[in-house]
């Protein structure tokens, strides 16, 4: 299996798109979770499979099964003071 796939754009003749998983690194408010991006565009499947010849294949187009989301709820150890955001009686 390839880190790669090449799906064909929506619309018949629009080119093709290679995508590969991102991780989303420590420190980040989507840490861990993955979501496919786009790595390059190609006018011809052709084109596609020269670039990135071990790429996977799609018969159909992308679909977005997978999206990053962000918590409605704080961490535990989230502290307002250290945010550094909140209101003061002498902000504009």
């Amino acid at each position: 299996m390839s880190d790669h796939t090449i799906y064909p754009l929506h619309y018949a003749g629009a080119g093709y798109e290679v995508r590969h998983w991102h991780t989303y690194p420590e420190g980040s408010v989507l840490a861990g979770q993955q979501q496919e991006v786009i790595t390059c565009s190609y006018n011809t499947l052709k084109e596609a499979k020269e670039a990135y010849p071990d790429a996977d294949v799609s018969d159909s187009p992308h679909v977005m099964l997978n999206r990053p989301s962000v918590s409605p709820f704080p961490p535990s150890d989230f502290s307002y003071y250290d945010a550094g955001e909140y209101w003061h009686e002498d902000d504009y």
